[in-house]
């Protein structure tokens, strides 16, 4: 119910005001940040950003990356729906996983691409995609630690050097090849 609560709070009420009377005629685009869901436990995120164990959720079934529960086909969801329901373009403007787990970002990546692939072939407008983040970067309830990068930081050398990761070079075979149909990431030689 609480679940229900904050899709109708922080998606259709905001989307609904944000683009109310004249202003959908001026709105060329949605931007979608799209991560995954939060389930609610006690009136709180049962997700690990918002300190639930892992090691706990993924006993119960639940994959997570260092952050949040990931939902692919959500993604689908919400794509199909905003297209639906506001028919202006689409970019997804933010997505990516947090964890150094190379091979979990690369299948957590394709299981996306495939679900935004679906949503194309349904008629969805999506012009965009943006991989948060290109460099691990600095978040603000866990400082340097998450890993997002599509290119890896080491903070702890003062000149911050910087390598690219398999993640990356997953996605830029992807980019390069302008490819929606997707083998399996297990395919791929960027896992190892």
């Amino acid at each position: 119910m609480l679940a229900r609560i904050s899709h109708h709070t922080f998606n259709r009420f905001v989307l609904t005001e944000f683009l109310g009377g004249r202003r959908r005629e001026a709105s060329t685009f949605l931007g979608v940040n799209y991560y995954g869901l939060a389930r609610f436990k006690n009136l709180q995120p049962a997700v690990p950003a918002g300190g639930a164990c892992s090691k706990q959720l993924g006993r119960m079934g639940v994959v997570c990356d260092d952050m949040f529960e990931r939902h692919p086909d959500g993604l689908g969801v919400i794509l199909r729906d905003f297209h639906r329901r506001y028919g202006l373009p689409l970019y997804i403007t933010e997505h990516g996983a947090a964890s150094s787990d190379e091979n979990f970002r690369i299948r957590d990546l394709t299981d996306h691409l495939h679900q935004l692939h679906g949503a194309l072939n349904g008629g969805a407008d999506v012009r965009g995609f943006f991989y948060w983040s290109l460099l691990d970067n600095f978040e603000w309830q866990f400082g340097y630690t998450k890993k997002f990068g599509l290119v890896s930081v080491d903070f702890s050398d003062a000149s911050l050097p910087r390598k690219m990761t398999r993640v990356g070079e997953f996605y830029r075979g992807i980019c390069q090849s302008r490819a929606t149909g997707m083998a399996s990431p297990n395919s791929h030689p960027a896992i190892s």
